[in-house]
Protein backbone atom coordinates (compact mmCIF):
# COMPACT_ATOMS: atom_id res chain seq x y z
CA UNK A 1 0.00 0.00 0.00
CA UNK A 2 2.05 3.22 -1.13
CA UNK A 3 1.98 5.65 1.61
CA UNK A 4 0.30 8.82 2.09
CA UNK A 5 1.41 12.20 0.85
CA UNK A 6 2.95 14.80 2.82
CA UNK A 7 0.52 17.69 2.48
CA UNK A 8 1.89 21.03 2.12
CA UNK A 9 1.16 24.49 3.05
CA UNK A 10 3.53 26.74 1.12
CA UNK A 11 3.51 30.17 3.33
CA UNK A 12 4.53 33.39 0.24
CA UNK A 13 4.44 32.91 -3.37
CA UNK A 14 7.21 35.25 -4.45
CA UNK A 15 10.71 34.25 -6.29
CA UNK A 16 11.16 31.95 -3.16
CA UNK A 17 8.28 30.42 -2.84
CA UNK A 18 7.53 30.33 -6.63
CA UNK A 19 11.16 29.21 -7.57
CA UNK A 20 13.09 27.77 -4.87
CA UNK A 21 10.00 26.10 -3.39
CA UNK A 22 6.93 24.96 -5.53
CA UNK A 23 8.52 23.41 -8.58
CA UNK A 24 10.81 20.90 -6.03
CA UNK A 25 7.37 20.29 -4.00
CA UNK A 26 5.33 19.25 -6.78
CA UNK A 27 8.08 17.23 -8.65
CA UNK A 28 8.19 14.86 -5.80
CA UNK A 29 5.65 11.81 -5.41
CA UNK A 30 6.03 11.93 -1.32
CA UNK A 31 4.31 15.31 -1.24
CA UNK A 32 0.84 16.85 -2.20
CA UNK A 33 1.60 21.05 -2.80
CA UNK A 34 -1.95 21.50 -1.12
CA UNK A 35 -2.36 25.18 -0.39
CA UNK A 36 -0.39 28.69 -1.15
CA UNK A 37 -1.16 31.72 0.67
CA UNK A 38 0.12 34.60 -1.04
CA UNK A 39 -2.23 38.55 -1.16
CA UNK A 40 -0.11 39.52 -3.95
CA UNK A 41 -3.14 39.23 -6.80
CA UNK A 42 -0.82 38.50 -9.87
CA UNK A 43 0.82 35.85 -7.15
CA UNK A 44 -2.48 34.16 -6.80
CA UNK A 45 -3.34 34.07 -10.56
CA UNK A 46 0.08 33.03 -11.29
CA UNK A 47 -0.25 29.87 -8.38
CA UNK A 48 -3.62 29.29 -9.60
CA UNK A 49 -2.24 28.48 -12.91
CA UNK A 50 0.70 26.65 -12.31
CA UNK A 51 -0.87 24.57 -9.69
CA UNK A 52 -4.76 24.22 -10.32
CA UNK A 53 -5.04 21.27 -7.43
CA UNK A 54 -3.63 23.93 -4.73
CA UNK A 55 -5.90 26.23 -2.73
CA UNK A 56 -4.78 29.93 -2.91
CA UNK A 57 -5.40 31.68 0.30
CA UNK A 58 -4.75 35.41 1.16
CA UNK A 59 -3.45 35.27 4.52
CA UNK A 60 -2.44 33.22 6.95
CA UNK A 61 -4.71 33.53 9.33
CA UNK A 62 -6.89 31.95 6.63
CA UNK A 63 -5.26 28.70 6.20
CA UNK A 64 -4.86 28.12 9.88
CA UNK A 65 -9.02 28.35 9.62
CA UNK A 66 -8.61 25.65 6.92
CA UNK A 67 -6.41 23.44 8.46
CA UNK A 68 -9.34 20.62 9.54
CA UNK A 69 -10.79 20.43 6.59
CA UNK A 70 -6.89 20.71 4.23
CA UNK A 71 -5.25 18.18 6.86
CA UNK A 72 -1.80 19.80 6.10
CA UNK A 73 1.02 17.99 7.52
CA UNK A 74 3.89 20.82 6.75
CA UNK A 75 3.84 24.56 6.69
CA UNK A 76 7.05 25.72 4.62
CA UNK A 77 7.77 29.31 5.09
CA UNK A 78 9.16 31.61 2.30
CA UNK A 79 7.73 35.55 3.17
CA UNK A 80 9.44 38.26 3.78
CA UNK A 81 12.53 37.83 6.18
CA UNK A 82 10.80 39.80 9.33
CA UNK A 83 8.09 37.23 9.41
CA UNK A 84 9.58 34.11 9.31
CA UNK A 85 10.20 33.10 12.93
CA UNK A 86 6.38 34.57 13.83
CA UNK A 87 4.89 32.65 10.59
CA UNK A 88 7.03 29.34 12.20
CA UNK A 89 5.88 29.80 15.53
CA UNK A 90 2.17 30.25 14.72
CA UNK A 91 2.26 26.99 12.18
CA UNK A 92 3.66 25.61 14.79
CA UNK A 93 1.07 26.08 17.34
CA UNK A 94 -1.56 24.81 15.14
CA UNK A 95 0.41 21.56 14.73
CA UNK A 96 1.99 21.41 12.07
CA UNK A 97 5.50 20.56 10.96
CA UNK A 98 7.66 24.13 9.85
CA UNK A 99 10.38 24.21 7.31
CA UNK A 100 11.43 28.06 7.17
CA UNK A 101 14.02 29.46 4.67
CA UNK A 102 17.13 31.35 4.78
CA UNK A 103 17.13 33.36 7.58
CA UNK A 104 15.65 30.67 9.94
CA UNK A 105 15.56 33.88 12.24
CA UNK A 106 16.64 37.58 12.39
CA UNK A 107 18.14 36.62 16.10
CA UNK A 108 19.62 33.71 17.91
CA UNK A 109 16.67 34.55 20.33
CA UNK A 110 14.11 34.36 17.99
CA UNK A 111 15.79 31.06 16.70
CA UNK A 112 15.76 29.61 19.87
CA UNK A 113 11.95 30.92 20.86
CA UNK A 114 10.82 28.59 17.53
CA UNK A 115 13.09 25.34 18.32
CA UNK A 116 11.43 25.39 22.02
CA UNK A 117 7.82 26.29 20.94
CA UNK A 118 8.62 23.12 18.48
CA UNK A 119 10.22 20.87 20.96
CA UNK A 120 7.21 21.20 23.37
CA UNK A 121 4.63 20.15 20.46
CA UNK A 122 7.06 17.55 19.43
CA UNK A 123 7.20 18.98 15.92
CA UNK A 124 9.93 19.05 13.74
CA UNK A 125 11.09 22.79 12.54
CA UNK A 126 13.93 22.89 10.04
CA UNK A 127 16.10 25.55 8.54
CA UNK A 128 15.90 25.25 4.54
CA UNK A 129 19.58 25.43 3.67
CA UNK A 130 19.37 23.97 -0.26
CA UNK A 131 22.62 25.59 -1.21
CA UNK A 132 24.08 22.12 0.81
CA UNK A 133 23.00 20.26 -2.48
CA UNK A 134 25.01 22.44 -4.86
CA UNK A 135 26.83 21.37 -7.44
CA UNK A 136 29.88 23.12 -6.89
CA UNK A 137 29.64 22.70 -3.06
CA UNK A 138 29.11 18.90 -2.87
CA UNK A 139 32.18 18.82 -5.47
CA UNK A 140 34.56 21.00 -2.87
CA UNK A 141 33.06 18.48 -0.12
CA UNK A 142 34.45 15.40 -1.72
CA UNK A 143 37.56 16.93 -2.52
CA UNK A 144 37.89 17.67 0.80
CA UNK A 145 36.72 14.77 2.36
CA UNK A 146 38.40 12.22 -0.39
CA UNK A 147 41.14 13.12 -2.38
CA UNK A 148 42.34 16.25 0.08
CA UNK A 149 45.94 15.02 -0.78
CA UNK A 150 45.74 16.75 -3.63
CA UNK A 151 45.92 19.83 -2.83
CA UNK A 152 48.34 19.42 0.45
CA UNK A 153 48.04 21.57 3.47
CA UNK A 154 45.20 23.56 3.28
CA UNK A 155 45.60 27.25 4.30
CA UNK A 156 42.32 29.24 2.91
CA UNK A 157 38.85 28.85 1.69
CA UNK A 158 37.42 31.25 -0.16
CA UNK A 159 33.56 31.10 -1.24
CA UNK A 160 31.85 33.91 -2.87
CA UNK A 161 28.93 34.83 -4.23
CA UNK A 162 29.34 38.23 -5.79
CA UNK A 163 27.12 40.45 -8.56
CA UNK A 164 27.29 44.12 -9.78
CA UNK A 165 24.17 46.18 -9.77
CA UNK A 166 24.07 49.67 -9.39
CA UNK A 167 20.66 50.16 -8.53
CA UNK A 168 18.51 47.04 -6.66
CA UNK A 169 16.43 45.16 -9.20
CA UNK A 170 12.46 46.45 -9.23
CA UNK A 171 10.83 44.32 -6.16
CA UNK A 172 14.01 43.96 -4.39
CA UNK A 173 13.10 43.82 -1.18
CA UNK A 174 16.05 42.05 -0.06
CA UNK A 175 18.40 44.95 -1.23
CA UNK A 176 15.95 47.90 0.11
CA UNK A 177 14.63 46.30 3.65
CA UNK A 178 16.44 47.57 6.22
CA UNK A 179 18.97 45.47 8.20
CA UNK A 180 16.91 45.31 11.70
CA UNK A 181 13.91 44.27 9.25
CA UNK A 182 16.05 41.42 7.47
CA UNK A 183 17.43 42.98 4.58
CA UNK A 184 20.70 43.10 3.44
CA UNK A 185 23.47 40.86 1.33
CA UNK A 186 24.74 39.52 5.17
CA UNK A 187 20.79 38.04 5.57
CA UNK A 188 20.13 37.27 2.13
CA UNK A 189 23.18 35.29 0.38
CA UNK A 190 25.97 35.85 2.90
CA UNK A 191 23.08 33.06 4.76
CA UNK A 192 23.64 30.49 2.24
CA UNK A 193 27.82 30.90 2.13
CA UNK A 194 27.75 30.93 6.00
CA UNK A 195 25.52 27.90 6.19
CA UNK A 196 28.15 25.89 3.66
CA UNK A 197 31.15 26.80 6.03
CA UNK A 198 29.17 25.23 9.36
CA UNK A 199 28.19 21.80 7.19
CA UNK A 200 31.38 21.60 6.59
CA UNK A 201 33.69 22.29 9.85
CA UNK A 202 30.83 23.56 12.49
CA UNK A 203 31.43 26.46 14.46
CA UNK A 204 34.32 28.40 14.31
CA UNK A 205 36.93 29.60 16.91
CA UNK A 206 36.90 33.56 15.83
CA UNK A 207 35.20 35.28 13.37
CA UNK A 208 36.31 39.06 11.15
CA UNK A 209 33.90 40.56 9.31
CA UNK A 210 33.60 43.82 7.42
CA UNK A 211 29.79 44.76 6.43
CA UNK A 212 29.35 47.61 3.95
CA UNK A 213 26.82 50.05 2.75
CA UNK A 214 27.96 50.96 -0.81
CA UNK A 215 25.31 52.29 -2.41
CA UNK A 216 23.21 54.00 0.19
CA UNK A 217 20.33 51.79 0.35
CA UNK A 218 20.01 51.97 4.01
CA UNK A 219 20.67 48.32 4.13
CA UNK A 220 24.63 46.24 3.61
CA UNK A 221 25.38 44.88 -0.12
CA UNK A 222 29.29 44.51 0.69
CA UNK A 223 30.14 41.33 2.84
CA UNK A 224 33.57 39.79 3.89
CA UNK A 225 33.72 37.53 6.69
CA UNK A 226 36.82 35.13 7.45
CA UNK A 227 35.81 32.37 9.85
CA UNK A 228 39.01 31.22 11.60
CA UNK A 229 39.28 27.33 12.08
CA UNK A 230 42.57 25.31 13.80
CA UNK A 231 45.06 25.93 10.83
CA UNK A 232 42.22 27.39 8.12
CA UNK A 233 40.60 30.68 7.21
CA UNK A 234 37.33 30.06 5.53
CA UNK A 235 36.23 33.20 3.58
CA UNK A 236 33.31 34.58 2.71
CA UNK A 237 32.73 37.41 0.29
CA UNK A 238 28.96 38.09 -0.93
CA UNK A 239 28.65 41.52 -2.56
CA UNK A 240 25.85 42.72 -5.18
CA UNK A 241 28.26 46.25 -6.16
CA UNK A 242 31.54 43.77 -6.98
CA UNK A 243 32.05 44.88 -10.95
CA UNK A 244 34.76 41.96 -11.29
CA UNK A 245 33.12 38.65 -9.31
CA UNK A 246 35.83 35.85 -8.55
CA UNK A 247 35.74 32.33 -8.48
CA UNK A 248 33.18 30.62 -7.00
CA UNK A 249 34.98 28.63 -4.72
CA UNK A 250 38.97 28.80 -4.42
CA UNK A 251 41.11 26.53 -2.15
CA UNK A 252 44.71 27.71 -1.34
CA UNK A 253 47.19 24.73 -0.34
CA UNK A 254 49.97 23.22 -1.89
CA UNK A 255 48.05 22.80 -5.05
CA UNK A 256 45.33 25.58 -5.99
CA UNK A 257 41.71 24.45 -6.57
CA UNK A 258 39.60 27.12 -8.69
CA UNK A 259 35.74 26.44 -9.31
CA UNK A 260 34.60 29.52 -11.22
CA UNK A 261 31.12 29.01 -12.16
CA UNK A 262 28.42 27.81 -9.67
CA UNK A 263 25.21 25.35 -10.14
CA UNK A 264 23.12 25.70 -12.52
CA UNK A 265 19.75 24.76 -10.57
CA UNK A 266 18.67 28.39 -9.79
CA UNK A 267 19.15 29.70 -13.68
CA UNK A 268 17.41 26.14 -14.88
CA UNK A 269 14.54 26.75 -12.25
CA UNK A 270 14.15 30.38 -13.29
CA UNK A 271 14.05 28.99 -17.20
CA UNK A 272 10.95 26.80 -15.84
CA UNK A 273 13.24 23.43 -16.37
CA UNK A 274 11.22 20.18 -14.61
CA UNK A 275 13.50 19.43 -11.78
CA UNK A 276 12.62 15.51 -12.62
CA UNK A 277 14.49 16.73 -16.59
CA UNK A 278 17.41 14.40 -16.75
CA UNK A 279 19.54 17.75 -17.36
CA UNK A 280 18.44 18.90 -14.52
CA UNK A 281 21.29 20.23 -12.16
CA UNK A 282 24.33 18.91 -14.57
CA UNK A 283 27.15 21.11 -15.18
CA UNK A 284 29.02 21.09 -18.59
CA UNK A 285 32.27 19.89 -18.70
CA UNK A 286 34.11 22.86 -19.32
CA UNK A 287 32.42 24.18 -16.19
CA UNK A 288 34.03 21.93 -13.63
CA UNK A 289 36.34 22.89 -11.64
CA UNK A 290 40.73 22.67 -11.95
CA UNK A 291 43.31 21.75 -9.64
CA UNK A 292 46.21 23.86 -10.68
CA UNK A 293 49.98 22.82 -9.42
CA UNK A 294 52.18 24.28 -7.18
CA UNK A 295 56.12 23.70 -5.72
CA UNK A 296 55.96 20.22 -3.95
CA UNK A 297 52.50 19.37 -4.69
CA UNK A 298 51.38 15.52 -6.00
CA UNK A 299 49.32 17.16 -9.23
CA UNK A 300 51.99 17.80 -12.14
CA UNK A 301 50.12 19.84 -14.39
CA UNK A 302 46.59 21.84 -14.57
CA UNK A 303 43.91 19.08 -15.06
CA UNK A 304 40.15 19.51 -14.24
CA UNK A 305 38.44 18.54 -11.14
CA UNK A 306 35.12 16.27 -12.39
CA UNK A 307 31.69 17.88 -10.78
CA UNK A 308 30.99 15.17 -8.92
CA UNK A 309 26.98 15.30 -9.20
CA UNK A 310 23.99 17.33 -10.56
CA UNK A 311 23.15 20.07 -7.86
CA UNK A 312 19.77 18.70 -6.72
CA UNK A 313 17.50 20.54 -4.69
CA UNK A 314 15.01 18.09 -4.37
CA UNK A 315 17.47 15.67 -2.17
CA UNK A 316 16.78 18.24 0.68
CA UNK A 317 12.71 17.86 0.36
CA UNK A 318 13.63 13.76 -0.03
CA UNK A 319 15.31 13.50 3.09
CA UNK A 320 12.86 15.63 5.10
CA UNK A 321 9.99 12.71 3.95
CA UNK A 322 12.67 10.80 5.41
CA UNK A 323 13.04 12.30 8.67
CA UNK A 324 9.16 13.12 9.32
CA UNK A 325 8.58 9.00 8.66
CA UNK A 326 11.38 8.29 10.99
CA UNK A 327 12.38 10.96 13.09
CA UNK A 328 14.60 8.96 15.41
CA UNK A 329 16.55 6.89 12.80
CA UNK A 330 16.53 9.78 9.52
CA UNK A 331 18.79 12.26 10.30
CA UNK A 332 17.03 15.76 9.28
CA UNK A 333 18.55 17.43 5.31
CA UNK A 334 19.86 20.49 8.02
CA UNK A 335 20.33 20.03 11.96
CA UNK A 336 18.19 23.09 13.26
CA UNK A 337 21.17 23.37 15.80
CA UNK A 338 23.36 24.57 12.63
CA UNK A 339 20.70 27.63 11.79
CA UNK A 340 21.78 28.57 15.55
CA UNK A 341 25.51 28.70 14.64
CA UNK A 342 24.86 30.55 11.18
CA UNK A 343 22.59 32.80 13.34
CA UNK A 344 25.31 33.41 15.77
CA UNK A 345 28.11 33.83 13.42
CA UNK A 346 25.75 36.88 11.82
CA UNK A 347 24.98 38.31 15.07
CA UNK A 348 29.31 38.49 15.38
CA UNK A 349 29.63 40.15 11.80
CA UNK A 350 27.11 42.65 12.53
CA UNK A 351 28.46 43.12 15.82
CA UNK A 352 31.69 43.76 14.92
CA UNK A 353 31.84 43.87 11.04
CA UNK A 354 30.03 47.53 11.12
CA UNK A 355 32.14 49.78 13.33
Amino acid sequence: MPKEKIKVALVGFGSGGAIYHAPLLASLDSYALTAIVTSNADRKALAASLYPESEIFANLDSLLQALPRLGIDLAVISTVNSAHAENAIRCLQAGLHVVVDKPFALSRRQADSVIDIAKSNELVVLPYHNRRYDSDFLTVKKLLREDREMLGKIKSITSRIERYREKPKPGGWRETTKQQEGGGTLYDLGSHLIDQAVALFGAPQTVRASVKQIRGLGTDDDVSLTLVYEGLDYNIKASMVCPNPGPRFEIIGDALYIKEKGCPQEDMLRAGMDPNHTRYGLEKPEDWGYIRPAEGSKVEAREPYETVAAGNWQNYYKQLAEHLEAPKSAPPPVPVEDALIGLSIIEEALQHGQN
